[in-house]
């Protein structure tokens, strides 16, 4: 089974927020800007105001726009025993405006942990600041004076993702959940029996979650009786998966009792007469189904122009457009032929058969339907105070039908899809 991981970017976003701190400043003391441009000691106050930023998810890749960043800078040189000083972005004139990127490229460690290696792009001076003073450009100047700062705030946001996605201790408590007996339905239990686990790539589901997949390898088995005790094992170290899977597939059986199966017959067709070509009347006095083999016999008890049991074999098939259990190749028994025969009425028995195909339908549409929605309710639970796993049964669709000693039973497989919603 695969299983998605889903992960809001928004994790991802206060992750960045809490690293990028609202306001940096060195406005306590003047700062030395070394040899600048020509310049030999020229001092700098500086502040930049961050404001707000946008971010996406583009594959593995967790980008972050800062479009309101605001700074502005205080200057000054000493000439002698005096000082010229410029301003940009103070009293009168308003702050200047710089944008900055960042992407945060996402990987998995082997603890089961996500890590990011974040970078950032050449600051964007968009209104760049001429000291008239000092007759210096002051973006060489910040763009020397960011850089480091930038290399040290993108460590900062990486280290705040390790610790807000620490998936270790997550990923056991969901592993555990995982193996915990679901009810399908009264006193009908689904054990996984899970054995591994490997992830697979990240990715993105959209543009605001971070997604990727656990490939389960199980054994799982349908229980009867009462609910049975979970044998946990632990969480495996984590290996990468060298192809995802795709969603769910379910072998689950419908069991149909023949007491049932009769009971709509007998409804459809008790006391159905047929006019036969020699003027007699058959009428239909019992009916009953049975197995044999992979076959299933039609015993129909009739009176009048024959008195005694007419026997018909048929194939189960479903159809699953239509969601019916019907029968295929429904032909009378040798012996019952014969009977036909000795009574000159094997010329109608064309006309009783295609009544009995007519009639012998079963509708199994409500109760995939019920099964879509226990499985569906079965699987959605919480796994945890941050984790809820959901699934979505996609396709229902028949492997087999198969006669038993009680009734028929159809074996569905149930396809779908399974996420777990991380907060």
């Amino acid at each position: 089974m695969n299983l998605d991981i889903r992960l809001p970017a928004e994790e991802l976003a206060v992750a960045v927020d809490e690293g990028f701190p609202p306001v940096a400043s060195r406005e306590e003391d003047w700062n030395d800007a070394g040899t600048l441009g020509g310049q030999d000691d020229v001092r700098f106050l500086y502040r930049l105001v961050r404001g707000s930023f946008r971010y996406r998810m583009n594959h593995d890749h967790f980008d972050v726009w800062f479009d309101h960043v605001r700074y502005r800078v205080w200057a000054r040189k000493s000439q002698g025993q005096e000082f010229v000083e410029g301003r940009c972005g103070h009293g009168d004139d308003p702050p200047k405006r710089l944008n900055l990127a960042a992407r945060s490229a996402l990987t998995w460690s082997d603890q089961w942990r996500l890590q990011s290696h974040t970078t950032f792009a050449e600051p964007v001076f968009v209104e760049p600041c001429q000291l008239a003073g000092l007759d210096l450009d002051v973006t060489p100047l910040l763009k020397a004076v960011l850089q480091p700062r930038l290399v040290a705030l993108g460590q900062s946001i990486d280290r705040i993702i390790r610790r807000r996605t620490e998936a270790k201790q997550r990923a056991e408590t969901v592993w555990q959940k995982l193996q915990e007996p679901i009810e399908l339905s009264p006193n009908q239990w689904l054990v996984s029996n899970l054995s591994d686990a490997r992830v697979g790539p990240i990715t993105s589901n959209g543009t605001l979650f971070v997604k990727t997949s656990v490939n389960l390898v199980m054994e799982p088995k349908i229980v009867s009786g009462s609910k049975p005790e979970a044998v946990p094992t632990s969480l495996p170290p984590l290996q990468l998966a060298a192809l995802p899977l795709e969603g769910f597939h379910l072998a689950l059986p419908i069991a149909l009792e023949y007491a049932r199966i009769n009971q709509r017959l007998e409804e459809e067709m008790l006391g159905q007469e047929f006019q036969t070509p020699l003027g007699d009347t058959l009428k239909v006095e019992g009916v009953q189904f049975y197995g044999s083999g992979d076959k299933l016999i039609l015993a129909l008890r009739v009176s009048g122009g024959v008195n005694g049991n007419l026997y018909a074999t048929g194939t189960p098939v479903f159809e699953e457009g239509l969601g019916i259990l019907r029968f295929v190749d429904l032909d009378f028994t040798v012996d019952t032929r014969n009977v036909l025969v000795r009574s000159a009425n094997w010329m109608f028995h064309e006309n009783i058969l295609s009544s009995l195909k007519a009639h012998a339908v079963i509708d199994l549409s409500s109760q995939l339907q019920t099964l879509r929605s226990r499985l569906e309710t079965a699987l959605t639970r919480n796994l945890g105070p941050d984790a809820r796993l959901q699934a979505e049964v996609l396709t229902l669709r028949p492997r087999g039908v198969y006669p038993t000693a009680s009734g028929v039973e159809v074996h569905i497989i149930a396809d779908g899809a399974m996420w777990v919603e991380l907060r």
